[in-house]
């Protein structure tokens, strides 16, 4: 009679050959994060996947019919030691994923684009091999001359979310789509103005670092198109036990230095809210020896708080910031920070 501990090695190796069996016969995709950078150089981020299709979300959806796409979301199954083949502007580059299906490409170019705006990047499934050819478009955004940049959260800066109450967040995520998601309003406008900026023809990058997990990232791309609010390259988050573990704030100061150091020699003007951690992290990166002088502006959209503490720690910060030159401005709505912005030349 065969030994309990034989019997179980034999059923996994059975298991194992039909789950990677049902792995290598299942419908892949290659998910392409905008990008960004500069005439030299050129960052893209993407992701291989099993291809679980939401279907597109319209107003009339039902709550059910939103749990469902927000299901498939999370329930995505990645694929670990991918090859991809991705060309842009001439450059082409191949990657392998991690072991949570992600890879990043860098294109460096040998002699600087002349190209502004959304640049096209082919990419394409060499491994695993498929059935049929796995492909995809992605975009970088290439900057020129730009007055400054931007930098925004999500959650509570743009879109409402109430992040501070925890159930009111999940039922919307859980039961909404992008189209019954609503923006603060003035936000759209307000950030069309800094893109346009106060020189004739310029076209200032925008980039928005988020928490939300990058499951999340048709949705956050569709409220962004539907609102009419500028698309920029999105910043979201890797929702591993370890990541969680590390908490939010170091995804985000991480992001933000990488985006400076990408695009050296130019400012930023940051915006956040007062519900998180945004103050302190913008703080460090204004206080930032490699950095400093590089923030003309801060903006921290006030959310409502018990917690009087906190409103003295961010007043703190803005004090602070106040002495080395750094206006971080509290304001209660858009409205002011287009004042703000208005008055400090950043906007017409």
């Amino acid at each position: 009679m065969m030994e309990p501990t034989g019997f179980r090695n034999i059923l996994d190796a059975v298991l194992g050959r039909l789950y990677r069996r049902s792995k290598s016969e299942a419908p892949l995709m290659i998910a392409a994060y905008n990008g960004h950078g500069t005439p030299e150089v050129q960052r893209l981020r993407g992701r291989v996947m099993v291809n679980k299709m939401t279907i597109a979300p319209t107003p009339l959806d039902s709550a059910w019919l939103n749990f469902r796409n927000t299901w498939r979301r999370f329930r995505s199954e990645e694929v670990e030691g991918a090859r991809i083949r991705a060309t842009c502007a001439g450059v082409t580059l191949e990657a392998t994923t991690d072991d949570e299906g992600f890879f990043e490409l860098t294109f460096v170019q040998s002699s600087p684009l002349l190209l502004e705006g959304w640049v096209n990047v082919h990419l394409e499934l060499l491994e695993p091999l498929t059935t049929e050819l796995v492909t995809t478009e992605g975009q970088v955004w290439v900057v020129q001359q730009p007055e400054y940049g931007v930098i925004s959260d999500i959650d509570d800066t743009v879109l409402s979310t109430n992040v501070a109450l925890r159930m009111q967040m999940i039922f919307a995520v859980l039961f909404r789509n992008a189209h019954n998601r609503l923006p603060f309003e003035g936000v759209a406008e307000f950030y069309r103005a800094l893109v346009e900026g106060c020189k004739p023809g310029s076209h200032n990058p925008i980039f928005y670092v988020s928490s939300s997990p990058w499951n999340l990232y048709d949705l956050l791309t569709d409220f962004l198109r539907l609102n009419d609010i500028p698309l920029g390259t999105l910043f979201l988050r890797d929702w591993s036990m370890k990541t969680l573990r590390a908490g939010h704030g170091p995804h985000k100061l991480e992001t933000i230095f990488h985006i400076l150091d990408t695009h050296p020699g130019l400012d930023f003007v940051l915006i956040g809210d007062s519900g998180e951690k945004d103050p302190d992290i913008y703080r460090e990166v204004a206080l930032s020896v490699q950095h400093r002088g590089r923030i003309r502006a801060i903006y921290i959209r006030v959310v409502r708080s018990r917690n009087r503490r906190r409103a003295e720690q961010v007043d703190k910060i803005a004090l602070e910031l106040a002495g080395v030159g750094v206006q971080m401005v509290m304001v209660p709505d858009t409205a002011a920070a287009v004042q703000h912005a208005r008055a400090r030349g950043l906007i017409k």
